[in-house]
């Protein structure tokens, strides 16, 4: 049989416990929600990341179809 001051710990333990998978439910849902989030919004990430600039080609993004001027200067570079 457990005296008053065992029970009084293990009902705070309880309660702490009870706190804690609260709040780790609501991180839960926080992580479920920026997920989403992010996976909703990959394809502005994936344009972005492309649009980078090359660490071979300082200034040049590598694609074909770039218009920018540091970029055919440094393709001319290349091709001379």
């Amino acid at each position: 049989m457990q005296t008053k001051v065992e029970t009084d710990v293990t009902e705070r333990i309880a309660l702490a416990l009870e706190k804690m998978v609260e709040k780790l439910t609501n991180i839960e849902a926080k992580l479920e929600e920026l997920t989403c989030e992010v996976q909703s919004h990959g394809h502005i990430l994936a344009d972005v990341l492309t649009g980078l600039p090359d660490e071979d080609m300082e200034g040049c993004c590598d694609s074909e179809e770039c218009d920018s001027p540091e970029c055919n200067a440094q393709l001319v570079e290349i091709d001379q």
